[in-house]
């Protein structure tokens, strides 16, 4: 696994937010990730 940038930090960052504001749903928030770490 390649070492993750900046700007993937602030997008997982993003993403765990939303979850804890309750925006997006637990299967929604493991799609957000993996598409964060597949796109490598």
């Amino acid at each position: 696994m390649n070492k993750i940038n900046e700007s993937d930090n602030k997008k997982v960052i993003e993403a765990l937010k939303q979850r804890n504001n309750g925006d997006i749903s637990k299967e929604e928030l493991i799609e957000k990730l993996k598409s964060i770490f597949h796109m490598k």
